[in-house]
This record gives C-alpha cells, sequence and structure tokens, in this order.
C-alpha cells in the first residue's frame, strides 16, 4: 500500500472518533504483493513499533509529508464507490 494512503489513514485516526483500522477493501484497492525473495525473512513490525516508540517526532513529520490528506482520503472514498458499483453491475449481470 503506497505511504501517502497510510498516512492519510494515520491523519484520520488522530481525529475525533477517527478510525484506528485500516478497511480490508482498501487493501484490495491500494495494496499490491510484496514478492518474497530469498532473503532472510524479518519481522519487521517489531522494529517500527521499537522506532515508533524511541522517535515518535520523526514519524510525525514523515506523516507531514502528504499535504493535502484530504485528497488522498476522498480518493478512497470515491474507489470504494466505484469497487461498489462495479459489484453491483456484476451482481446484476
Amino acid at each position: 500500500m503506497p505511504l501517502s494512503v497510510i498516512q492519510s489513514y494515520v491523519r484520520m485516526s488522530q481525529q475525533p472518533k477517527g478510525k484506528k483500522s485500516i478497511p480490508r477493501a482498501d487493501f484490495d484497492i491500494y495494496g499490491y504483493l510484496v514478492d518474497q525473495t530469498e532473503r532472510a525473512p524479518v519481522d519487521y513490525l517489531q522494529y517500527v513499533d521499537e522506532a515508533v516508540a524511541v522517535a515518535p517526532v520523526m514519524f510525525d513529520g514523515m506523516i507531514q509529508f502528504d499535504q493535502d490528506h484530504k485528497k488522498v482520503a476522498n480518493n478512497i472514498e470515491a474507489a470504494k464507490e466505484k469497487m461498489a458499483n462495479k459489484k453491483h453491475k456484476l451482481l446484476k449481470a
């Protein structure tokens, strides 16, 4: 999933009553498969958690790269609607 999409969800989660998770449907829309390589697998989430705990300010700065998060959020909603319409048309056929 592109960083800009994840950043928009982080910002939305910080709003009052903001969702704290990314819907599965959005992974279907924006996600991409990371191919496995011959490299050793690494549990990277452990290291992300540690990095956020040590340097949260750095990650807040990364989040600010996406200055137009409302546009990304609107694109997510538009993509959801488009997928729902496609599904509806397929079920109708």
